[in-house]
C-alpha cells in the first residue's frame, strides 16, 4: 500500500512540474512572437532604431530558456529557431527594409508557433 501512495505522489509531482514547464515554454514563446512582430511593424515604419533592442530582448529570452526547449523539444527544432533567429539579427543590423528580413521575421514566428502547437496538450499529441 505504501507503494501505491509513493508512486501516486510521483505521478502527481511529474504530471506538475510537465505543466509548470509547458507554462514556461509557451509563456517565452508568446512573448518571442510578440518582439518578433514589434519588429516586423518597426520594419515596415523604417523605424530602425528600436529594432536592435527587441532582437536584444529575443536574444537574452532565447539564451534563458534555451535547455528547457531543448529538453522538450529536442535538438532540431531548436536549430531551426535559433538559426532563424540569427538571419533575422544579421538582416535588422543591415539597417534596410528589405523582403529577406521580412521573411525570416515570418519563418521565426511560425518556427516558434510550431514548437508551441507540438507541445500543447491534445488529442492529437496525446495518440
Amino acid at each position: 500500500m505504501k507503494r501505491i501512495y509513493i508512486s501516486a505522489a510521483l505521478l502527481i509531482l511529474t504530471a506538475i512540474g510537465c505543466h509548470m514547464a509547458l507554462d514556461r515554454m509557451e509563456s517565452a514563446v508568446l512573448d518571442m512572437t510578440e518582439y518578433a512582430q514589434a519588429i516586423t511593424e518597426q520594419i515596415n515604419h523604417e523605424r530602425f532604431d528600436q529594432t536592435e533592442s527587441e532582437i536584444q530582448k529575443i536574444e537574452r529570452l532565447w539564451q534563458r530558456e534555451k535547455n528547457l526547449f531543448r529538453i522538450i523539444n529536442g535538438a532540431r527544432q531548436c536549430d531551426e529557431l535559433e538559426t532563424s533567429l540569427n538571419r533575422v539579427r544579421i538582416f535588422v543590423l543591415q539597417k534596410e527594409k528589405s523582403p529577406e528580413a521580412l521573411s525570416e521575421l515570418s519563418d521565426f514566428i511560425l518556427s516558434a508557433q510550431r514548437i508551441l502547437r507540438s507541445q500543447r496538450p491534445g488529442l492529437i499529441n496525446l495518440l
